[in-house]
């Protein structure tokens, strides 16, 4: 039955609350309702008494309003009864909880029930059970019995707009659907306009004001928070013992209409942030002194956490921008990492200036196109960056290395891959340098995010030797400790796995997969498990958030589809890689990554005219690794062996999986030419040098089936671990076709699908108006560039090549 006081059936307090009979007739021994003022707990209370009073009239029931009566109580506890304790104890703390559950164990029939703020700080008992604002908010029957009641009443009270947090306080939906009964029904709740969080709020800080709440972990931890946007335990008790009274009380504030569940990604910590509605009616509460006051504390308290992201925050609502430019400098990856919507308004409030806060006008360019907006004007803004910032100098090599890796980064940003690449060489003199045993933790983690523009700049640019180097660098100076140490092991593992450092074995034993590569596809190939690496790539591939430059991602994404799932993959989808690269850089190459992924796909696909098109894209005066690997793949794709042969011989590099693919280029070619002794002298002395079957392995997907086919059959002639080596190769999928793909006329396409569809010569020269005569001679001229003899093998051969696909030719 639903009871407004004042109105309807008389009864106790605003609801009858029958569901909770069956804790009222087997109440624990000690049952504790810690929540709020508010929510409804003298009323729960009142109605369990009742309950009792009717069911089980026999059993004496006290009620106790004051401490003093409470100890003379406990001095001499009652042996049968049911106590009730009208928030006398207020704190988790409080030294009468446990001569509570002293007295709860003691009485095998007593019965203490007690309202309080604070659930007690106790440890696990049976006798116990807690209640707190999660377990006394209404549920959806209840609302409903709401609805019942205000048609019975004749009352329009619209409930939808009511939002769902206040419908778990009592105090307030009573109060406003006596209000609106006591108008004569006609009147709705008012949509959350914070109107209703305000008057809750008032109800609180009021009893805080007037010292009732003192005593409180969780009203003390709301008074604190009142100065944060967003806060975490952390943040709001200093101490360990404070820190843990609090955590037990934390997840409470889940049920409260003043705050929502957040993540502070920072301190790796759960959060709350204040609604909007709430965290402005605190602010319009406040003189502009007063204002500023509660952020300078704000920004005090998350700078001695060490949070950079809530100092940005704090910095950029109090006008401190050349403060926040000094922040963003120094610790920009972090920022970038950690920016959240907050940090995000504010810096987008504004246009900054970049000739004298470059770092903040970079950030803030970043922040726009995550938001999906152009990146036009993050790559204006990024040269503005660069060009500002090479102006600057520092006088300490941190300092330095923090200035060049900024404009090495903005530089990527603003697609000069040839300023990036200067800045590149100038950084490998400056990253050796060592933090000493004795640096500040602080600046130790500088120094690595600091590496870690390096780091992605030197991805993005193609420089992958030094890129290997600097992930190797940040895993030296990072530490378990470190909230983005994961971050650095996983670009160290990709690395690693991009130069296939971690395939190295003798045994063919596979990396160790307890750490996250975004190159574990490569290892999946490796392993011959095509699925699992197109899996691990699928939901990146479907990822179309902006980004200023994803070339590398793009090649690792494109070679791995080209090696394991080719039927997947289209000219055109090469084309739009290709372009996409192009279009980060302002010389309008793409990256050279992205060349040899592509050409690698084009010559899987046949496509000769477009892998022509992309060598000349190639530095030929100083060709980089992926430049020299690319030119070898398409002279092979043209059949040029005799020139292949000495450009795939001279290529050497530190990363083994791109030197074992070279060497098996070159053996490959010595195949092609027919040059057995010199391809198996090759091929061994290859292998003397880099003896990984796993390398080998994936090398090998780059040559086509007859080629290996004829390696493999080489048993007689090689050393038992390599014949082994290459006999676990077969059967893996071989894309890579030496010959270049078919391109018809439109009359010999129009021929190729009139013969798909099952027509007969006739029906095809009536189909296109022509005599049988001019059909045969263009039939002719179609077997010939497939290089078939009948019908059937055409089809098949369209097929092969997919020239049988809409929009293909």
């Amino acid at each position: 039955m639903l009871v407004v006081r004042g109105v309807g059936t008389s009864g106790t307090g605003l609801l009858w609350r029958a569901r909770f009979r069956e804790r009222w007739e087997h109440v624990a021994p000690l049952t504790v309702l810690a929540a709020l003022p508010g929510w409804g707990k003298s009323t729960w209370m009142a109605q369990c008494a009742k309950h009792l009073a009717d069911t089980s009239p026999e059993l004496a029931q006290q009620w106790i309003t004051s401490r003093g009566t409470l100890t003379a109580l406990l001095s001499n506890p009652p042996t049968e009864a049911v106590v009730f304790v009208d928030d006398v104890l207020i704190g988790a703390s409080d030294p009468l909880w446990a001569d509570l559950l002293r007295a709860a164990r003691q009485g095998p029939d007593l019965r203490l029930v007690v309202s309080s703020v604070d659930s007690p700080d106790l440890p696990h008992d049976d006798l116990l059970e807690v209640l707190d604002e999660r377990h006394l908010r209404f549920d959806d029957d209840e609302i409903e019995q709401f609805r019942q009641l205000l048609v019975t009443e004749q009352a329009a009270v619209d409930l939808v707009p009511i939002p769902a947090g206040l419908m778990g306080c009592p105090l307030l939906v009573h109060r406003q659907v006596a209000r609106t009964l006591s108008r004569g029904g006609q009147h709705t709740w008012p949509a959350p306009n914070g109107l209703p969080v305000h008057h809750l709020n008032s109800i609180w800080y009021a009893q805080r004001q007037s010292g009732a709440l003192d005593d409180s972990v969780l009203v003390g931890a709301l008074d604190n928070a009142r100065s944060l946007r967003r806060f975490t335990v952390g943040l709001l008790a200093d101490d360990a013992r404070h820190q843990r009274l609090l955590r037990q009380q934390f997840a409470r504030l889940a049920a409260l209409p003043l705050v929502r569940p957040d993540t502070d990604d920072e301190a790796h910590a759960d959060a709350f942030a204040w609604i909007p509605t709430m965290w402005d009616l605190l602010r319009a509460a406040e003189t502009p002194e007063a204002h500023r006051a509660r952020l300078e504390g704000a920004l005090a308290r998350v700078t001695a956490s060490g949070r950079s992201v809530g100092r940005l925050y704090y910095l950029l609502a109090l006008g401190q921008v050349d403060e926040a430019e000094v922040l963003v400098a120094a610790e920009y990856r972090r920022c970038l990492v950690y920016t959240d919507e907050w940090a995000t308004e504010l810096l987008l409030e504004h246009d900054h200036d970049p000739t004298t806060h470059p770092a903040l006008t970079l950030l803030s360019s970043e922040m726009r196109s995550r938001r999906g907006q152009s990146l036009t004007r993050v790559r204006r803004d990024a040269e503005f960056a660069v060009e500002t910032l090479r102006e600057q100098s520092s006088s300490d090599p941190g300092g330095e290395l923090a200035r060049t890796s900024l404009i090495a980064y903005a530089a990527v940003t603003a697609g000069d891959r040839l300023r990036a690449l200067r800045f590149l060489s100038h950084l490998e003199d400056l990253a050796e340098i060592t933090p000493s045993a004795r640096l500040p933790d602080d600046e130790r983690v500088r120094l690595v995010g600091n590496l870690y523009l390096i780091y992605w700049a030197a991805q993005q640019a193609d420089a992958h030797e030094l890129a290997m180097e600097i992930a190797t660098a940040m895993a030296t100076f990072s530490r378990p400790r470190d909230q983005l140490y994961a971050m650095e092991m996983v670009s160290l593992h990709t690395q690693e796995d991009m130069a296939g450092l971690r395939s190295l074995g003798h045994d063919g034993a596979p990396p160790s997969a307890d750490d996250e590569s975004h190159a574990i596809p490569l290892v999946h190939i490796e392993d011959g498990n095509d699925v699992a690496a197109i899996d691990f790539l699928r939901p990146i591939m479907s990822r179309k958030t902006p980004a200023t430059s994803r070339s590398s991602l793009d090649a690792l994404t494109l070679l791995v589809r080209t090696l394991t799932d080719l039927p997947g993959l289209r000219v055109a989808d090469v084309t739009e890689v290709v372009d996409r690269s192009r279009a980060l850089w302002r010389h309008g190459r793409p990256s050279t990554f992205v060349t040899f992924a592509a050409v690698t796909a084009y010559a899987a696909l046949g496509a000769q005219d477009q892998g022509r098109e992309l060598m000349a894209s190639i530095d030929v005066d100083d060709p980089d690794l992926f430049e020299r690997l690319t030119e070898v793949l398409c002279l092979q794709m043209e059949g040029r062996f005799d020139e292949v042969r000495e450009r795939a011989a001279s290529i050497t590099t530190p990363l083994p999986r791109f030197e074992m693919l070279a060497g098996v280029l070159t053996v490959a070619t010595y195949v092609q030419l027919q040059q057995k002794p010199l391809a198996i002298a090759r091929l061994q002395a290859l292998w003397r040098s880099c003896p990984a079957p796993r390398l080998l392995r994936f090398a090998m997907r780059f040559v086509p089936e007859h080629v290996a086919s004829t390696m493999a059959s080489w048993d007689t002639d090689l050393p038992t671990d390599l014949a082994d080596a290459l006999r676990a190769t077969r059967g893996d999928h071989r894309p890579i076709q030496w010959r270049p793909r078919p391109r018809l006329t439109p009359t010999e396409r129009e021929v190729l699908f009139l013969m798909r569809d099952g027509k007969k010569n006739r029906e095809i020269a009536e189909a296109r108006f022509v005599t049988l005569d001019t059909l045969r001679s263009q039939i002719k001229a179609l077997y010939r560039k497939l290089r078939v003899s009948n019908r059937g093998d055409a089809l098949v051969a369209a097929a092969e090549w997919r020239l049988l696909e809409e929009g293909e030719i």
